[in-house]
């Protein structure tokens, strides 16, 4: 075997010995990726998530014009109307759901993706009334991400 390919050995096995530098990089791209699916609807697979049911989008529009959604005269706000339009599952009032995703990493070759609030996994996997909304998880593009980053952290 030659110089050149021992030390093209040797460095692969170092690399392949400390994944967490590339592990932070896909971390970060899944980070992302997972918080653009609440600005699109839409599952890892590119399905749309279920439309929020009428009982919520009211609960939110009560919340918004506090307490009335109709004017004196029995018509309905103008302002109810304009952000039940805008309404999106799965954003509330404080987004928090859409904007607490985050990486860890678990050892020196685990890496987790998710939101450490409560209802996280409610929404994900639904239960009773409330439809299975799947965040998380890879897209076909996370997949080619992480195969990307992989080559590129191996590659000498």
């Amino acid at each position: 075997m030659s110089l050149l390919a021992v030390t093209r050995l040797n460095a692969l096995q170092e690399r392949l010995s400390n994944l967490r530098p590339v592990l932070k990089v896909i971390g970060e791209e899944l980070t992302e990726s997972t918080k653009h699916r609440f600005e699109t609807s839409t599952t890892p697979d590119g399905q749309r998530w279920e439309e929020n049911a009428e009982s919520t989008l009211l609960g939110h529009m009560r919340a918004k014009t506090k307490g009335s959604l109709l004017t004196k005269r029995g018509n309905t706000k103008a302002s109810a109307i304009k952000a039940l339009a805008k309404k999106r599952p799965l954003i509330g009032e404080t987004k928090q759901l859409s904007t607490k995703i985050s990486y860890r990493l678990d050892g020196d070759t685990t890496l987790l993706v998710g939101s450490p609030l409560i209802y996280a996994a409610t929404h994900q996997f639904g239960r009773g009334n409330i439809p299975a909304r799947p965040f998380l998880g890879l897209s076909p593009a996370d997949e080619n991400t992480i195969k990307t980053e992989l080559i590129d952290y191996l590659s000498p």
